[in-house]
């Protein structure tokens, strides 16, 4: 039985492999290699497919929590996308209705309305409206 790790064994492989892609002059022979620790080529090559599947799980995993991350970052921006349209609407609302009111002198039912709809539609998305007062 070998002392070499199935990680290892897989990683003088993919030695063996990148030296001969490289044409470097001192390459890792395989079989002598094979022999020494106590292997088969077989079982050698088996080590190095199990290995490169496991790292391409963890890659996979990584990417779907990113994935899940990017998903909810993507919400929270739609959100608070929506929120600005919300309260520009609500902006362009209230200064069209102050221009009414101030132009008749006074408040009409339906501007009444209006005020109570901005209202809401304003505490529904947590925007915070000015004081009256002010």
């Amino acid at each position: 039985m070998s002392d070499f790790t199935h990680d290892e064994i897989a990683l003088i492989l993919k030695a063996a492999e990148l030296l001969k892609q490289k044409g470097c002059s001192q390459k890792i022979n395989v079989q002598q290699f094979c022999e020494d620790v106590g292997i088969s080529r077989k079982n050698a090559y088996k080590h190095k497919k199990n290995r490169a599947t496991a790292a391409l799980e963890k890659k996979i995993e990584k990417l779907e929590q990113r994935k899940l991350i990017t998903e909810a970052e993507l919400k929270l921006a739609r959100m608070r996308a929506e929120n600005a349209d919300v309260y520009e609407h609500l902006l362009d609302l209230s200064v069209e209705m102050y221009h009414d009111i101030k132009k008749n002198d006074r408040v009409t039912p339906e501007q009444e309305k209006l005020m109570a709809e901005y209202a809401r539609l304003a505490s529904s998305h947590g925007i915070k409206l000015p004081d009256d007062s002010e």
